[in-house]
């Protein structure tokens, strides 16, 4: 595998991890674009949108745009994946704790 799957595949499970932790399970892409940047993941609004979109082709999120904010919602199917019960080809599995 390659490098830039790598970090794609961890940035997904930054992604998955931080919206298992909010409350509602819910955030915005502005807040996930900061959290992103706190684990080294420097990437535009415009890709963490992109990885949402991914994310809910693949049935691990869902997402709106109220007020033109994209808002994404993590899902059953999402919780597995980010707490590592379930494994996804596209999603770096968490590490132990």
């Amino acid at each position: 595998m390659n490098y830039t799957n790598l970090v794609r595949q961890d940035r997904r499970r930054c992604i998955l991890q931080l919206l298992e932790q909010s409350p509602g399970y819910v955030a915005s892409v502005p807040l996930i674009s900061n959290v992103l940047d706190s684990e080294g993941h420097y990437v535009s609004q415009e890709v963490v949108v992109m990885e949402l979109t991914w994310l809910e082709r693949n049935g691990m999120v869902t997402l709106e745009s109220p007020g033109g904010v994209v808002i994404a919602t993590l899902t059953q199917q999402g919780g597995d994946v980010a707490c590592g019960r379930v494994m996804h080809p596209g999603v770096k599995r968490p590490d132990p704790v």
